[in-house]
């Protein structure tokens, strides 16, 4: 898998650079989305990082065992703590989609004010701007991608059970 290495330094410089983060993922969240946040949200915290998973809509039942899930913003059930959150949020990390419009009704949030943004994800056709963006169709899925992302930015430290289950659960 072909990562391109500036990608990867923009990153990490974002990262280094930034206290507060939001993650999301597109609207009706599957095993690889919800896994690809959980483990997201999971690498930044252990850095002492401020991050909230912002989701459009609420996700299946099965997975509010994955560690974090009790911390995320359904934005169509509180619209409110997600904009009060996204007001003072530095950078927005989008994973496993590849177009505003798949964030459905959080889409108008994500363009109403310019951040920077992180896109990691493995579906064909980008179609939106990112600071940032890590796009590799040919992984089986984002939480594959994910996992050598973080190798590739030196944070493989963090990967502990709860990330890993996370990566496995999208892998999976």
């Amino acid at each position: 898998m072909e990562i391109v290495q500036e990608e990867i330094e923009k990153i990490k410089k974002i990262v280094a650079e930034n206290q507060t983060f939001m993650i999301t993922t597109h609207h009706n969240s599957d095993g690889d989305a919800m896994g690809a946040a959980t483990a997201m949200a999971e690498v930044l915290r252990q850095m002492g990082k401020t991050v909230k998973i912002i989701l459009p809509n609420d996700f299946p039942a099965f997975y509010k065992w994955l560690h974090g899930v009790d911390q995320i913003i359904n934005y169509e059930r509180s619209p409110k703590d997600a904009q009060a959150f996204l007001a003072n949020t530095q950078v927005e990390i989008c994973l496993d989609f590849n177009s505003l419009g798949r964030t459905d009704r959080l889409e108008t949030e994500l363009t109403k004010t310019e951040r920077q943004r992180i896109i990691i994800d493995h579906h064909l056709g980008l179609d939106m701007p990112a600071t940032a963006t890590i796009s590799v169709p040919e992984a089986s899925s984002t939480c594959e991608l994910l996992y050598h992302v973080l190798q590739s930015c030196g944070y493989g430290a963090f990967i502990n059970k709860d990330v890993a289950e996370s990566i496995y659960t999208g892998i999976l």
